[in-house]
């Protein structure tokens, strides 16, 4: 019996380590797919582009680039060039060049390749000419046709370390908890019962992914600042959508497979005669 209990509890803290490193793994790789990669963030440009904290950085960038042009005393910055600015940022033209250089920006935070990004220079240069016509001509008239608002957008954070650790340990915490999962349910004496609770864990780890992959950008896009900036990376496309719908299939499949089994064991049994000698169905009878 010692055997037993010991063999049984030795499988569980097998399953319940495997469990946990698939679901770091699990978390890892949705960090890879999303915000640990160029080409995902590349196309969430557009969208980055509407949100505030962006709208807020390119503002001021736009603002300080044309002061600098037009020789403005900080006096008329905020009578001219700020509300100027901040109609410029929702041009379209502004919108498509801040998505044209995502990319770079991305790879320049996640790749560790350090340089300036500028936004292109004719459509800074229109967009704030326009913007400015609408709030004070005489500015507008004072960027003349040579001038050039040139925006820097800046050199983002190195983060090449993080996302590097990203994207190589995503594979190593799945394999690893994949391999622990199966010698659990392996050595587990009842291994039926064991892929269910495997089975309904998945489910529930499929049912998280789904939450985080849709429900939670939705929430956070609403809450402004670099929360709704990784949302709408997140978001975008929902990458997380399909892997985790077939975890969750697959987290059913498995539990009501031991669910049936575990039943059809038990129906077996009732139904059979004990072989256990002098217990059979005749020695009911005196």
């Amino acid at each position: 019996m010692r055997a037993h209990v010991g063999g049984r509890s030795g499988a569980g803290r097998l399953q319940a380590l495997g469990l946990g490193l698939l679901l770091c793994g699990a978390g890892t790789w949705a960090l890879a797919a999303t915000v640990a990669d160029p080409a995902r963030v590349a196309a969430a440009g557009e969208h980055l582009a509407t949100s505030t904290v962006i709208r807020q950085h390119l503002a001021e960038r736009m603002r300080d680039a044309t002061a600098a042009v037009l020789g403005t005393d900080p006096a008329a910055l905020e009578t001219a060039l700020e509300p100027a600015a901040d109609r410029a940022v929702d041009d379209p033209r502004v919108r498509a060049a801040f998505a044209a250089v995502t990319g770079t920006l991305a790879r320049a935070a996640l790749d560790g390749e350090r340089a300036d990004v500028t936004l292109d220079v004719a459509a800074t240069t229109a967009a704030m000419r326009d913007a400015l016509g609408a709030v004070s001509p005489a500015d507008a008239a004072a960027l003349g046709p040579a001038a050039q608002v040139v925006v820097v957008v800046g050199r983002p954070p190195d983060l090449s370390g993080p996302a590097g650790l990203v994207r190589s340990g995503w594979p190593v915490l799945l394999l690893g908890g994949l391999a622990a999962t199966v010698l659990g349910v392996a050595l587990d004496p009842n291994p039926a019962r064991a892929l269910g609770r495997v089975g309904r864990w998945l489910a529930a780890a499929g049912v998280l992914g789904l939450l985080g992959g849709v429900a939670l950008p939705v929430a956070l896009r609403s809450t402004g600042g670099w929360p709704a900036v990784l949302a709408t990376v997140v978001g975008t496309g929902t990458p997380l959508v399909a892997p985790a719908a077939g975890v969750l299939a697959a987290g059913v499949t498995l539990a009501a497979g031991s669910h049936r089994r575990e039943r059809s064991h038990r129906r077996r049994i009732l139904t059979e005669p004990s072989r256990v000698p002098g217990r059979g169905v005749g020695t009911l009878e005196r």
